[in-house]
């Protein structure tokens, strides 16, 4: 669904005559089908004419402005739990309880069982700790030239609607091309003039005629 830019999402970033809010991306919530708020948030906010990132971070607010003709690419970085960390946390947990209980029936000595069965479960708390909490976060990253527009992706609903937004974004990116190559006069304007300039002809032609002129009173000169 398709909104004016009356009902823009961030009132901050003038929209453009006949600009439509298209669709947007919120890095906790997800994605949106109409104008949510943008204060103190990490959003995408996707028109028919360009991609509007906003986001704010240790008191500083940024706002990244993206237009649909120039952007080269579109990339969803999905973060997934390995399981293998969480078998190797529940393995070294419990290699850590029993070694802890059998050195304690063995020994009897509190500080010896302590340290045999605290090393293994330490690393149970890390591996552990890493699964639950990865390290990085997700991205849905808008690319144009030498300019990346990224986006965290802090939940399963905003990594999972990354594709939706990615999807929506390439049909318009498809849509803005199409236009550009059916209007010839935005051929021409986008196009670098080919060949040597019309200056650069007109000059080549007077030495040419120039040239032809000396030739014709050298040989008068020497008949």
């Amino acid at each position: 669904m398709s909104f004016p830019a009356d009902d823009s999402a961030d009132q901050q970033v003038p929209w453009l005559p006949a600009e439509r809010f298209e669709i947007a991306l919120d890095a906790e919530i997800g994605a949106s089908s109409a104008p949510p708020p943008t204060a103190g948030r990490d959003l995408l906010v996707v028109t028919n004419h360009r991609a509007i990132k906003t986001g704010e971070s240790g008191g500083a607010r940024t706002t990244s402005l993206l237009p649909l003709t120039g952007m080269t690419g579109i990339e969803v970085v999905d973060i997934s739990r390995s399981p293998d960390r969480l078998t190797q946390g529940l393995l070294a947990l419990a290699v850590g309880i029993v070694l802890g209980w059998v050195s304690w029936i063995v020994a009897g000595v509190p500080l010896i069982s302590l340290i045999i069965g605290g090393l293994p479960l330490l690393a149970a708390v890390y591996l552990l700790s890493g699964y639950a909490f990865p390290d990085a976060e997700g991205e849905l990253v808008l690319h144009s030239g030498g300019q990346s527009v990224r986006l965290p992706l802090r939940t399963k609903d905003s990594r999972r609607d990354a594709y939706l937004v990615a999807h929506r974004l390439y049909e318009l990116l498809t849509a803005a091309s199409a236009t550009v190559h059916s209007d010839p006069s935005l051929e021409e304007q986008a196009a670098p003039p080919a060949g040597p300039s019309a200056i650069g002809q007109l000059t080549a032609m007077e030495l040419l005629a120039m040239a032809e002129a000396n030739a014709t009173d050298v040989s008068q000169v020497r008949a």
